[in-house]
């Protein structure tokens, strides 16, 4: 049996990709949804009811930091490994490969802790397209988890079979053994209209603004991060940086921003600009068919997987360095 394990959004997308295109059966599959915040949760909640209307079995869990310290998600994390156990026996299995999202350079997130020490395989799926771009974790972190049972070097385990990322070469050289090729692109050219249209209903309300906004030619995307909800920079920069792309890339073509779904900003837009909200996923563009003018961003991973002319990350370093600079179409700066 396979066990999909999801945190966010573009891994519930990987996921469907992935089954859709390899025509996993449904009786073979389990998707768990763990949200990490509430506004995660609400949109994962749409999702985990039309994925069990499609015949899909799967179970949504909100996690929260003071249940983590507290104990209980632990506590939790055997519970959602009993509901795994008995699908798995009710479905004539023996054992589980767990496909898992939550983790990082350093660690396996507690989450997927439990369910990575019982499973009997495990592959581990890209994150983020960025994951290889954040800074290291602190070393008192990586103690703390490995204190906490949580795995740390897990690239030397013989159960964790591969690694799927977009780029291995931008990942350490002693995980090479393990790296293998997530080809998103080639997984839905796959994929036939029918089932790119049922993704489409599955994951989102607002399939159909998005057609209507993509009739017109030259349109171009902004994405935005919730960099000031996670303390990087203040709102006020935040918003100032995204008007600054906006207003810049006008000349471009169309401009649709494209809210991070956990940006809570309400940015003060021209008339003239389009929004598609932080619950519809961005990796669903994919599907479309689209080719964007451009795919712009402070710095995205899904500015890497839109089907655009033009891909610009104004500074792929921001995580570390926090520097916003302007770049042209060209990727040339522009204003520093």
């Amino acid at each position: 049996m396979k066990v999909y394990l999801c945190v966010t959004l573009y891994h519930i997308y990987i996921t469907l990709v992935k089954i859709i295109s390899n025509r996993e059966s449904k009786d073979d599959v389990v998707i768990l949804l763990n949200a990490n915040n509430q506004q995660i949760f609400e949109q994962f909640k749409y999702i985990d009811k039309q994925l069990k209307s499609n015949g899909y079995a799967c179970d949504l869990r909100l996690r929260s930091k003071k249940n983590e310290v507290l104990g209980i998600e632990r506590m939790n994390n055997r519970k959602q490994l009993k509901l795994v156990q008995d699908l798995m026996r009710k479905k004539g299995h023996s054992g589980f490969t767990l496909y898992n999202f939550a983790w990082n350079n350093s660690y396996i997130y507690s989450t997927a802790s439990l369910l990575y020490k019982k499973c009997d395989r495990a592959v581990f799926m890209e994150e983020s397209a960025l994951i290889a771009k954040l800074p290291p974790e602190k070393n008192w972190k990586k103690m703390l988890h490995r204190i906490m049972g949580d795995r740390v070097d897990f690239y030397k385990d013989d159960k964790l079979s591969e690694i799927r990322v977009q780029r291995p070469e931008t990942f350490p050289k002693e995980w090479k053994k393990k790296l293998t090729i997530l080809d998103l692109p080639g997984m839905i050219q796959k994929i036939e209209a029918k089932d790119k249209d049922a993704i489409l209903r599955i994951m989102s309300k607002d399939g159909g603004k998005l057609m209507n906004l993509l009739n017109e030619p030259d349109v171009g995307i902004v994405y935005t991060n919730p960099f000031s909800e996670q303390n990087l920079v203040s709102e006020q920069e935040k918003v100032e940086y995204v008007l600054k792309m906006c207003r810049y890339y006008k000349k471009y073509g169309k401009v649709v921003v494209k809210l991070h779904p956990r940006d809570t900003t309400d940015y003060p837009l021209e008339c003239d600009i389009s929004v598609l909200p932080a619950s519809f996923p961005s990796e669903l563009l994919a599907l479309t068919g689209y080719r964007f003018k451009f795919a712009v961003a402070i710095c995205s991973s899904a500015v890497n997987t839109t089907n655009a002319e033009y891909k610009v990350n104004m500074n792929e370093n921001f995580l570390k360095d926090r520097k916003f600079v302007l770049k042209n179409i060209n990727g040339e700066i522009v204003e520093e």
